[in-house]
């Protein structure tokens, strides 16, 4: 069966809480300026990454530390260079860990332990984006030992790493981190059409089928539902009933990241099945 996998699309916060106003006591003008010169690089890197990227660069090498570090990841995130974003974003965790590049070292403060779980998520996220699944669950597991078992945040973590080992075919334990993240989280339409990509990935169809049904019965439209039933009803040989889930999905979503990939599966399902490959429905995001 074609490999399985999720899609996630990577979002870089503007962590203006690396640059420690107190670190600039003497001088609250320079604090000013610093997070001015952060915020500029992080638009700069959506406006233009190659310049972004540049002057990233300049200013971590002139000392500009971890919000320095963090925007030349974001220039290479933004620019496509996935695999390096995500090497930076780990050189970044670990300097964060170690304290290096850490504002309040100095001070004797903890080191904030839900930043670094973050960073880590996000250099999880970017490996997923250069394809390297096995990567990101090393990193994702290392930011859920961060954060508190019993949060959201947790859970949300279990979905991503779910996420990851669905894309190395680990669909049992994807299938057992997302039963953790409903027991946390709840339902939601969303989460039953990630389970049933899961099962998908075991073959275990009717599974699969129950949960999508489930799903709808939360949200009749529910779009990860949507392409997810076309994604099973064309595994199992529907080829009639695949088509029309995706035309649907196109119908409502037109605009959406996966529309243009769900459009090329369409046109090739009755021309060369080896080349149709189930669109993945986690972690979706709008334009």
């Amino acid at each position: 069966m074609p490999p399985f996998k999720f899609t996630f699309l990577a979002t870089f916060g503007v962590f203006l809480f690396l640059i420690a106003p107190s670190a600039f006591a003497q001088d609250p003008s320079a604090f000013e300026q610093e997070k001015q010169e952060y915020q500029d690089c992080i638009a700069e890197s959506e406006a233009d990454p190659e310049i972004a990227h540049t002057n990233a660069m300049t200013w971590r090498d002139t000392g500009g530390g971890l919000p320095a570090q963090h925007c030349v990841a974001l220039s290479l995130a933004s620019l496509g260079r996935y695999a390096e974003a995500a090497v930076e974003l780990e050189i970044m965790a670990s300097d964060l860990a170690h304290g290096i590049g850490w504002p309040f070292a100095d001070e004797g403060l903890s080191l904030d332990r839900d930043l670094l779980a973050e960073i880590y998520a996000q250099a999880g996220n970017a490996w997923l984006l250069a394809e390297f699944p096995n990567k990101a669950t090393e990193v994702f597991t290392l930011a859920m030992a961060e954060v508190d078992p019993l949060s959201d945040t947790f859970a949300e973590l279990l979905i991503d790493r779910a996420t990851s080992q669905a894309g190395t075919g680990e669909y049992q334990e994807a299938l057992n981190d997302l039963n953790l993240a409903e027991n946390m989280l709840g339902e939601n339409a969303w989460l039953h059409a990630l389970k049933a990509s899961a099962y998908r990935g075991l073959e275990q169809y009717s599974d699969a089928n129950s949960e999508l049904e489930y799903a709808f019965s939360l949200e009749p439209q529910n779009r990860e539902a949507l392409l997810e039933r076309g994604n099973l009803r064309r595994e199992v040989g529907d080829k009639n009933g695949a088509r029309a889930d995706w035309l649907e999905y196109l119908r409502l979503y037109p605009d959406s990241v996966t529309a243009a990939a769900v459009r090329r599966n369409i046109e090739v399902m009755d021309v060369n099945v080896e080349e149709f490959n189930p669109e993945p429905v986690a972690g979706e995001e709008e334009d």
